[in-house]
């Protein structure tokens, strides 16, 4: 059993229920944090450093690092501007979302196939 899924049950236990809406918001505060986290230290910068880059100071930056700071949808673009970013938000509910999806991982199936073929 994962640790994910020790807590969900510890939760569950103690008659707590996470909604959907809150399990996305985590996923969406975790995947931010540590992109931001992973592209501090690709770049060897202090958090002080990508505070001063991204126009916040370094105990906000901390938070966001930490998943405790609610970012609205202007904050992260302003963010993802700063950094040269490329931001995609989806709903992953449209026939769009569901192609663009089925594509990335024919993709990625084919880039495999040819890794396998190559010998890498």
């Amino acid at each position: 059993m994962t640790m994910k899924n020790d807590n969900q049950k510890f939760l569950k236990e103690m008659g707590i229920e996470i909604s959907k809406a809150d399990k996305e918001y985590g996923k969406i505060i975790s995947r931010l944090s540590t992109e931001l986290l992973v592209y501090r230290h690709e770049n060897d910068l202090t958090q002080k450093q990508l505070a001063e880059q991204l126009g916040v100071n370094q105990p906000y930056l901390s938070k966001i690092e930490n998943g405790e700071k609610n970012l609205s949808i202007r904050k992260i673009a302003e963010i993802t501007a700063k950094l040269n970013g490329d931001l995609t938000i989806s709903f992953g509910i449209s026939k769009l979302d569901i192609e663009k999806n089925h594509l990335h991982k024919k993709t990625e199936t084919e880039k495999q196939d040819l890794r396998s073929a190559s010998g890498f």
